[in-house]
């Protein structure tokens, strides 16, 4: 069975060879998201967040980071989950697309991960759907299913680009 063998080495340098991307993962709810690791400046405390009048039901205001004006955003009503709601392992994503910087509130910190563009399968979600333009994909990890954010179209399609 030396043929078979040479497959399974042919296989696992394809695999091997295919480049992976890394994402830092969180929860909303007990539903795990992530975002690509070079989307994400930072990731802060909870800190006080000035309510912004006027503002989208999304925008929970902003902050002052290092003197920096940035908006937070709950991005759970986009998501059609419910409302954040505060807790001790609550935190601030920074991300940054297009040196736009932009919080989002996670109800907790998860892991990186590491994932080939194989292993990360479309969404069966129909297109008119207002959640579909926001999601990049899912991908099956051994003891739970991770949704893939794209920070992006969160900043673009929020209209913070121009906050």
């Amino acid at each position: 069975m030396p043929e078979a063998e040479g497959l399974k080495e042919t296989i696992a340098v394809e695999e091997a060879a295919e480049p992976s991307t890394q994402y830092c993962t969180f929860r909303f709810e007990n539903e795990l998201y992530g975002i690509e690791i070079d989307q994400i400046q930072e990731i802060i405390n909870l800190q006080r967040i000035f309510p912004v009048p006027r503002a989208p039901n999304y925008i929970m205001g902003v902050i002052n980071l290092r003197g920096n004006i940035v908006p937070v955003i709950d991005i759970k009503p986009i998501l059609k989950l419910p409302l954040w709601k505060q807790d001790v392992n609550s935190r601030i994503v920074l991300i940054n697309a297009e040196n736009v910087i932009v919080g989002i509130v996670v109800d907790e910190i998860g892991d990186v991960v590491s994932l080939t563009g194989s292993k990360i399968e479309p969404l069966d979600i129909k297109q008119d759907d207002e959640r579909s333009k926001f999601l990049m994909g899912i991908s099956k990890l051994p003891d739970k299913v991770l949704v893939i954010l794209d920070a992006r179209r969160i900043i673009d399609d929020t209209k913070l680009g121009a906050a």
